[in-house]
């Protein structure tokens, strides 16, 4: 564990000890059973990644989305996967999504190391994966890119984890806990195939937007937290790399470190990170 994320965790959990009713005031995960619980989060799915693995997406315009960066990657060979092998599944309740398309290509944010876990290398965690043909928006319509939030300020997340992998489940009510290197740590509830998962503020009540995503999992003493990034200039970035590309993008992958056994068994891949013990099981 680098010692970035432990101090910052550290200042997070002196931020946590603070603010104790923003702890206390989190909502649980609910899942949006019907169409009209996930009306407003139709952009939202599961991104496919082959040999039953997934994390979650967001549809950012009719034909990109947004994800994790070490989504992309085989957690047991260090290799990205195989762009014939990604499907998004916008929407995805019950087998059922409101949209279903392949992926054509897909950039990792030039910063991102894969396997590495300090708050610089998470902060630039994400990926855009281009669609083979694009979302009508009368069928879907991309969420929009936010604000910052600031800290302690509300938020919340809709995600597809390994035990709700079915339907989507949001948590309403969850706060930045601490800010630094373009990472957000938050108390947000996330767990194995959240990587990826939209973070979003309800500002406009009809429209949520997309303020961060979700790189890895942590903890502050008993509190569960989860790591995040600053969108603006990452965003900007892969999108300056997509536009320049002309077809799928390979880039040698680091030297992988192994997240355990707990990861291999999973359908999904958010991390696990423990102040001072390195990356757990």
């Amino acid at each position: 564990m680098r010692r970035l994320l432990k101090s910052a965790l550290a200042a997070a959990a002196i931020c946590l000890a603070g603010q104790g009713a923003l702890a206390l005031d989190d909502d649980a995960l609910r899942e949006l059973a019907s169409r009209d619980d996930a009306g407003a989060f139709a952009a939202i799915g599961r991104l496919e990644l082959g040999n039953g693995k997934f994390c979650t997406a967001t549809l950012v315009t009719p034909q990109i989305v947004l994800t994790a960066g070490h989504c992309l990657y085989d957690v047991h060979t260090g290799a990205r996967h195989d762009i014939a092998d990604i499907v998004f599944q916008a929407g995805l309740r019950d087998g059922r999504p409101e949209a279903h398309r392949r992926a054509r290509r897909a950039v990792v944010h030039p910063k991102y190391a894969y396997g590495e876990t300090s708050l610089v290398d998470l902060a630039h965690d994400l990926a855009l994966v281009e669609l083979d043909h694009a979302v009508a928006p009368e069928v879907v319509v991309p969420l929009p890119l936010g604000q910052d939030p600031r800290m302690g300020g509300r938020i919340g997340v809709v995600s597809y984890q390994f035990d709700r992998s079915e339907r989507p489940s949001l948590q309403e009510v969850c706060h930045v806990l601490n800010r630094q290197d373009g990472a957000l740590i938050t108390s947000c509830n996330v767990d194995f195939g959240a990587s990826g998962a939209p973070i979003l503020t309800f500002d406009d009540q009809a429209r949520p937007a997309l303020v961060s995503v979700v790189s890895a999992k942590a903890e502050l003493g008993e509190q569960k937290v989860s790591i995040g990034t600053d969108l603006a200039q990452p965003f900007r970035v892969m999108q300056a790399e997509l536009e320049r590309g002309d077809g799928v993008f390979h880039k040698p992958a680091p030297k992988v470190l192994r997240m355990g056994a707990a990861e291999a068994r999973s359908m999904g891949s958010a991390k696990f990170l423990k102040p001072g013990s390195g990356l757990s099981n």
